[in-house]
């Protein structure tokens, strides 16, 4: 059975963005090009990248909990 430890050593591909704010300021934003709708935002790479992961994980350990599908990449894709 695939589990989290298995779609986390997939070569998932990060789209980084960064996004002004209203008040002038800039955020950074990370998405994953497979599931679009996980994400993270914060005000530096690195915390961007953590909360992608928080995300990235509540994702999995739902979809797998509902047994519902979840996206992987494509075969070729680079790691």
């Amino acid at each position: 059975m695939k589990d989290l430890d298995y779609y986390e050593g997939l070569p998932y591909q990060p789209v980084w963005e960064h996004v002004p704010t209203a008040e002038g300021d800039w955020y950074w934003q990370v998405r994953l090009r497979e599931i679009p709708a996980v994400a993270g935002l914060g005000t530096t790479e690195d915390e961007a990248l953590e909360e992608l992961r928080q995300r990235f994980e509540e994702y999995v350990r739902f979809h797998i909990d509902e047994g519902l599908d979840i996206p992987e990449p494509e075969a070729g894709a680079l790691p």
